[in-house]
């Protein structure tokens, strides 16, 4: 999850894509994976509470380079929408974690690889019906 704030205003969402983007924001930041966070008008916490007995793997600038790769040479081969995409880091990407967590940020990382591609100008994005029907958001290469 990401928060980003500006002024007496906290937006909480799973990526930075889905930030507004008329708004220059004073400060985002993504939020601990199993950890409580409170969020209040204009900002956030991190409380003490932790989920016990959950061990997560860091995405380590490595993992992020590799990923990247991987991530640009799917989408240069056309439109895929986040749950393909995420299927595939699911799937394909196991290889980049060096150890097994019990909770392993796939999501995570597809997001933040999607918002450096969006960030550097390469990515495009368009809202679609997939084949079967429901309404996703498809990305390529630009």
């Amino acid at each position: 999850m990401n928060v980003a704030l500006n002024g007496d205003e906290s937006f909480i969402a799973s990526t930075e894509l889905a930030f507004p983007e008329d708004i220059d924001f004073e400060y985002t930041a993504s939020l601990p994976t199993c950890r409580a966070c409170e969020i209040t008008p204009g900002g956030f916490e991190v409380t003490k509470h932790r989920v016990e007995g959950m061990s997560v793997e860091r995405i380590t600038p490595a993992i992020f380079a590799e990923a990247y790769e991987r991530m640009t040479d799917i989408l240069k081969n056309g439109w895929e929408h986040f749950d393909t995409l995420e299927l595939i880091a699911y799937r394909e990407w196991a290889d980049l974690w060096k150890k097994k967590s019990e909770f392993t940020q796939y999501a995570e990382l597809v997001y933040e690889v999607l918002y450096a591609l969006k960030s550097q100008g390469r990515l495009a994005a368009e809202l679609r019906k997939s084949e079967t029907g429901r309404l996703r958001t498809f990305f390529h290469l630009v």
